[in-house]
């Protein structure tokens, strides 16, 4: 199964005087909500030629106080072979004697093909709130947050640019000290991270030529119930260090991130020093259930995508 998560964006809009307007029923309150309520029910492929990604969305039935539905994000590659059937339990490859292969169909996909994954996404306004959220799902961390985001927050600007209205959107990034949730939580596993650093002492794992590399390096407990250590020891340890970068083994990391236990088999990946765009995401998967191509199923994200903004909004509350 893949790691599945929860990235939350915090959508804000602004008058001509740089003012924040509180989010209405009516009025200019009203424009952002019917904006994204308009351009994600379209189911139109929308595309980005330099990321060479697209995406097309439709909405589902809306919640009691949100709305919600699925984004389809299109990636297209090089032109290959896909070998559909290949991936067939041991026991059933036939050997013929002579490669011992299972039988398999060769599909052709073009330059042209656009490889599609389903995002589920969810929209919630708190009412008359300076505050509103969208929450995206992720695989791995990553999402189709900026590609979708940047499409709609430069289309709204754009129409409503006479009108000096701004709309913006950043991702929802609890410093962990003051989220009560995050300060005692049990840290599960602590990832340090170098962006950039020689190859040199890494020869032997690397098969192509390259100067430099990224590396990561996670430490993590081992044994069922068993942490590192509370987040706000190594928050307050990291705070009394005079420069932003921690020494390991001689290796300088510039960031390290902590992924916390928030209980009820939910986790979060917190900054302790530096900025990580891994961060914020908050880990879901085995809070949720899913379909025999192993997607995660809607029915299972909704209550979890709902009380997480829901904690959330409650959080920043007009900040």
């Amino acid at each position: 199964m893949p790691d599945i998560g929860m990235k939350i964006y915090k959508i804000s809009l602004y008058d001509g005087d740089h003012q924040r307007i509180r989010f209405a029923n009516d009025g200019d309150g009203s424009l952002v909500e019917a904006h994204l309520r308009r351009v994600l029910g379209r189911n139109i492929i929308y595309r980005n030629a330099l990321k060479q990604r697209t995406y097309r969305s439709e909405l589902l039935g809306d919640g009691p106080d949100f709305f919600h539905g699925c984004i389809q994000y299109g990636i297209y590659g090089i032109a290959s072979n896909i070998a559909r059937g290949a991936m067939l339990d041991p026991d059933d490859v036939v050997d013929d004697g002579v490669n011992g292969e299972n039988e398999f169909e060769i599909i052709e996909r073009g330059v042209e093909d656009l490889e599609e994954i389903p995002i589920y996404f969810m929209c919630y306004f708190p009412e008359n709130s300076r505050n509103a959220y969208f929450a995206f799902q992720t695989y791995q961390t990553r999402s189709c947050a900026g590609l979708v985001l940047g499409h709609l927050v430069g289309l709204f600007n754009q129409t409503h640019e006479l009108q000096e209205l701004t709309m913006t959107a950043s991702k929802v990034m609890l410093s962990g000290e003051h989220d009560p949730a995050v300060r005692d939580a049990p840290v599960k596993e602590l990832t340090l991270i170098r962006n950039k650093m020689p190859v040199d002492d890494f020869d032997r794992y690397v098969a192509d030529h390259v100067e430099e590399i990224k590396l990561k390096l996670t430490i993590a407990a081992v044994g069922r119930g068993r942490s590192l250590g509370r987040y706000i020891g190594y928050f307050n340890t990291y705070q009394r260090q005079k420069d932003d970068i921690l020494i390991y083994d001689g290796i300088e990391f510039e960031k390290a991130v902590a992924l916390v236990d928030l209980g009820r088999n939910k986790k979060r990946k917190v900054n302790l020093i530096g900025y990580d765009s891994s961060a914020g995401s908050i880990e879901i998967s085995d809070l949720i259930e899913y379909d025999d191509r192993e997607f995660p199923t809607v029915e299972s994200m909704m209550p979890v995508f709902r009380e997480s903004i829901g904690d959330i909004s409650v959080r920043l509350d007009d900040q």
